[in-house]
């Protein structure tokens, strides 16, 4: 069986241990602090706080995923979902829809799980004000267990008509509920930095912050190690070293890669550096519809700038190296492409420089038009 997983919050095993920051969540958790983890894509927040969370003794996890939510309906679904996970048994079911019966819940089972769900009606939730149900609705349960709250892509709460009413209404509950930590993890960086550090924002200033980066180099090349171990594969540091240097020793990335090594290499021969382009050829193939709906979305312009920066790390794409290398003569041609590659998340800014999310889609820019 494949040892890596990706893509999902994992534990246990599958958790490369964090020591330092499980610290600080821990001592977030444990004196009530509400404190936001900021990051970039797939650095595994999510992971290091739903693992350390569970290892705290008497506290209960309320996690709730604000992916593309759209709608004060839809926060307030997700929530009381989140809710009926704490405890399956039918008096504590009850006890939830008591908490919420203004928005009219209903009980049923999850087709995939088997297990009870609560939905509310979402006409009934669509009101602004059911956002102070659903506060007071946390605020009952954490008088019956310790609560820890998780809102995950908490940036993407911006997305809802009249986000910063939302917000107001949000802090305003939340300020009162002092023994129980509010989490709020985030990877879009400008949007979680207006949430949080803006003067204007509501939520200016109400928590503390943990910056979750790229995990130290030694351990997780041990851990990688004995993943492969695990596996039935032998495999020699410097290749595990070649895996995370081309994955920037982000988490999720490194793991994907390491799970198609996994894939394409067999028990009787040592993974070898060149398994790790093999690999690369699977990833490809798995993400092709990912790429092609990037493509699509650009001009041919758009895609010459692209290219460019999946060439080499750039700095100042409106220098005279660049221009030349892109055949884009326009320096303002050249800063809107940069914004509108931005805009579709396809790159950031990072350290000075340009980074592309997803490196296994720069590699694929960089053969496919070199």
């Amino acid at each position: 069986m494949n040892p890596f997983k990706y893509g999902c919050i994992v534990g246990g095993a599958d958790f490369c241990p964090r020591p330092e920051l499980a610290k600080s969540v821990r001592e977030f958790v444990e004196s009530g602090q509400n404190f936001y983890i900021q990051g970039e894509r797939r650095m595994g927040k999510s992971s290091l706080v739903c693992e350390t969370v569970s290892h705290m003794k008497s506290v209960r996890l309320l996690y709730v995923d604000l992916l593309h939510i759209r709608s004060v309906a839809d926060f307030c679904h997700r929530v009381v979902r989140a809710a009926s996970r704490l405890d399956r048994k039918r008096s504590f079911l009850d006890t939830v829809m008591s908490l919420v019966r203004r928005l009219r819940p209903t009980l049923s089972v999850d087709t995939e799980t088997g297990a009870p769900v609560i939905s509310v009606d979402f006409a009934s939730a669509s009101r602004l004000e059911s956002v102070e149900d659903i506060l007071d609705m946390i605020a009952q349960l954490a008088k019956k267990m310790r609560l820890c709250v998780v809102f995950d892509e908490f940036q993407d709460i911006l997305n809802i008509e009249d986000p910063q009413t939302v917000l107001a209404l949000l802090r305003s509950g939340i300020q009162f509920q002092g023994n129980t930590p509010f989490v709020f993890l985030g990877s879009v960086r400008n949007a979680m930095n207006d949430i949080f550090t803006k003067s204007r924002s509501p939520f200016y200033k109400s928590a503390m912050l943990l910056q979750v980066g790229e995990i130290a180099e030694e351990p997780f090349a041990r851990f990688l190690e004995a993943k492969f171990r695990k596996g039935d594969r032998t495999v020699d540091r410097s290749v595990v070293r070649a895996i995370m240097s081309f994955a920037r020793n982000t988490p999720g990335d490194v793991q994907e890669l390491c799970e198609t090594v996994w894939q394409s290499t067999t028990p009787e021969t040592p993974v070898s550096s060149g398994d790790i382009d093999k690999a690369l050829g699977l990833v490809f193939s798995r993400e092709a519809k990912e790429y092609d709906f990037a493509l699509k979305q650009l001009t041919r312009i758009q895609l010459r700038v692209l290219v460019g920066l999946a060439q080499r790390d750039v700095s100042q794409p409106c220098a005279g190296v660049f221009l030349k290398e892109t055949g884009v003569a326009n320096v303002n041609t050249v800063r809107k492409a940069i914004d509108k590659v931005q805009e579709l998340d396809i790159v950031y800014r990072h350290n000075g420089a340009y980074r592309f999310g997803n490196p296994f889609f720069r590699e694929w820019l960089r053969r496919t038009y070199t």
